[in-house]
């Protein structure tokens, strides 16, 4: 399993491919508020704030990500 180097944590800002994620259209660039658990083996629940390219906050989202695919937003 690749995703995230370290685990991930509250205010953590990470992107999500389209596939890897339910459900939406892009990437996904998502500030993190709240991690459920791992209860599917390969994905993971997130709560957060969407950012746009330019770092505005577009609104709340709740995702099911692909964990293999989430990786932290520079």
């Amino acid at each position: 399993m690749t995703g995230p180097s370290a685990p991930l944590r509250i205010g953590d800002t990470v992107s999500i491919p389209e596939p890897d994620y339910c459900y939406g259209l892009g990437t996904l660039t998502l500030r993190i508020t709240a991690i459920g658990n791992g209860t599917r083996r390969d994905w993971i629940q997130l709560r957060g704030v969407q950012l746009a390219e330019d770092g505005r906050e577009i609104k709340e989202r709740e995702v099911l990500a692909r964990i293999a695919a989430i990786r932290r937003a520079p």
